[in-house]
């Protein structure tokens, strides 16, 4: 929870050394948790030299169901980190045909969802968006009620915003308040705080400023430490001419809540960016020590200092 993943590397490589090697669900769970410390740790050459000693590839596909499914994701993921994003899109292909052929449902469905991070983190929206809907469309049809249906259609709709459809975008947004209706048993404080953010995502992406900011400002007096909302409403302020007030909301947010926003990188990052529209010069420099100096607290390892722009 402190994210102190480099304790956690050598507590859990030192009880590896001491575990009996017959105790293989023991190894292998040690085994996650020390490769787990090292991804977070950005230590992505050394998790992958971890796996070769485990066997990993080999292991992998002659005896998959030896390793956990968490080691598998881990080792498929890691690719992706040292600048191989298709071996890492082949490796979840083949872990999802794995689970569709064990008809383990859950597991594919995790698989996929996970494909559609990275392909948001290589621009590819598109196909994000497509594998999303097979996604919501198997979701559907399991369990119409299901709350992870509105979760998988929010996240399409903001797809379709990131690309410019915004009809598409407004339907599905339709489409998850005409289930608010529909199952009465769905319509929860967590809906209402989510309808209303799709709204003012909405309103943003046609340039309503006004109104996205009259939305965003209602979720944060519900939910304060939405950062989706804050981040949001900052973006509303500047654009609506307040730079100020954005860069309150932001630095007062970070210091209110400082365990979850103080150590948002995006939020430490809009926060930075907003003092280099303001400042310049030595007092730039002041602010961003400032910042510095006020998550040191609390970030823990796997916190990039870059997000702080302090060069």
């Amino acid at each position: 929870m402190n994210h102190h993943w480099r304790a956690v590397a050598r507590d859990a490589r030192q009880k590896l050394v001491q575990t009996p090697p017959t105790e293989l669900d023991t190894i292998f769970q040690l085994w996650y948790i020390r490769l787990l410390a090292l991804y977070q740790l950005g230590l992505y050459q050394l998790a992958s030299a971890e796996f070769e000693k485990l066997g990993s590839d080999d292991i992998l596909t002659a005896l998959p169901d030896l390793l956990p499914f968490e080691i598998r994701v881990l080792w498929a993921v890691l690719p992706f980190q040292m600048g191989h994003p298709l071996a890492t899109l082949e490796f979840l292909s083949r872990l999802a045909i794995q689970c569709q052929k064990k008809q383990q449902l859950q597991r594919e469905l995790q698989v996929y969802l996970i494909m559609v991070t990275r392909l948001i983190q290589m621009n590819d929206a598109h196909g994000a968006a497509k594998i999303l809907q097979a996604v919501l469309h198997r979701v559907t049809a399991m369990d119409p009620h299901s709350s992870s249906r509105v979760d998988l259609m929010t996240s399409l709709g903001r797809l379709y915003l990131q690309l410019g459809d915004l009809a598409t975008a407004e339907r599905m947004y339709t489409d998850i308040e005409a289930i608010q209706k529909q199952y009465p048993a769905l319509d929860t404080p967590l809906l209402q705080e989510t309808i209303q953010t799709n709204r003012a995502l909405l309103h943003m992406a046609k340039g309503n400023w006004s109104e996205a900011k009259q939305l965003l400002e209602q979720v944060i007096q519900q939910y304060p430490e939405n950062l989706t909302a804050v981040n949001n409403l900052a973006v509303c302020m500047v654009y609506s001419g307040h730079l100020s007030q954005s860069m309150e909301l932001l630095d007062r947010t970070t210091q209110q809540h400082p365990t979850t926003a103080g150590t948002s990188q995006v939020t430490v990052m809009n926060l930075c960016t907003l003092y280099e529209l303001r400042f310049d010069g030595a007092g730039l420099v002041g602010k961003k020590v400032d910042v510095m100096k006020q998550i040191a607290r609390w970030v823990g390892d796997s916190f990039n200092p870059q997000c702080i722009k302090l060069q």
